[in-house]
């Protein structure tokens, strides 16, 4: 369930990424450039490696948001799960 929350969060992300044309520059806000940093990361990573410019690099940032997000949600989920058993166990233990 949290990765598909997270990677809906991506996906608002990379429509965000997309109407702002794709670019981060100066111009861009700071929560922008926070919220942007897994595909410009990934976006910058495969122009430097593989030369790829344009479209291929725009598709990378975008499949990068996804991704990224999408991670963190299932991270996030699964911590929850942990902490929500480890509770149920003290309880347990207390009486």
């Amino acid at each position: 369930m949290g990765a598909f929350l997270g990677a809906g969060v991506g996906c608002v992300a990379v429509g965000a990424y997309l109407l702002c044309g794709g670019e981060a520059g100066p111009a861009m806000p700071d929560w922008a450039l926070v919220v942007f940093l897994p595909g410009v990361l990934v976006g910058c990573g495969v122009q430097q490696h593989f030369g790829w410019e344009g479209g291929l690099r725009l598709v990378s940032g975008v499949v990068g948001v996804g991704i990224g997000y999408g991670l963190g949600g299932f991270v996030a989920a699964a911590m929850w799960v942990i902490l929500a058993r480890r509770r149920k166990q003290v309880k347990r233990r207390q009486r």
